[in-house]
C-alpha cells in the first residue's frame, strides 16, 4: 500500500523467487528503547530514548536461481519524510 515500498519493488527482477523486508525505523526503536532500559539498570549513565538517532529507512533483499547457484541483493530504502 505505501508508495516507497512500491517504488522499491518495481526494482525487482521478474524472476526473483524469494524477498525479505525489514523496517530499519521501527528496529532501531526497539533495540533502543532496550538500550535505555539496560542502562537504566546499571544506574550509572541516565540516557533516553531521543538521545539516540532516528534510522527511517527499510531494506528490500531478494534472490533468485541461476544456473550455477543463487543471485541476491538487498538495498536500504529511504522512507518519507513525516
Amino acid at each position: 500500500e505505501k508508495k516507497e515500498v512500491q517504488q522499491a519493488l518495481a526494482d525487482l527482477p521478474e524472476d526473483t523467487n524469494q524477498l525479505e523486508f525489514a523496517d530499519f525505523e521501527k528496529l532501531v526503536k526497539f533495540l533502543t528503547s532496550l538500550a535505555v532500559i539496560a542502562l537504566e539498570s546499571e544506574g550509572e549513565i541516565e540516557m533516553k530514548a531521543s538521545d539516540f538517532p532516528d534510522f527511517p529507512y527499510f531494506l528490500i533483499g531478494w534472490s533468485k536461481n541461476v544456473r550455477r547457484g543463487i543471485i541476491a541483493e538487498a538495498k536500504l530504502y529511504p522512507k518519507p519524510d513525516r
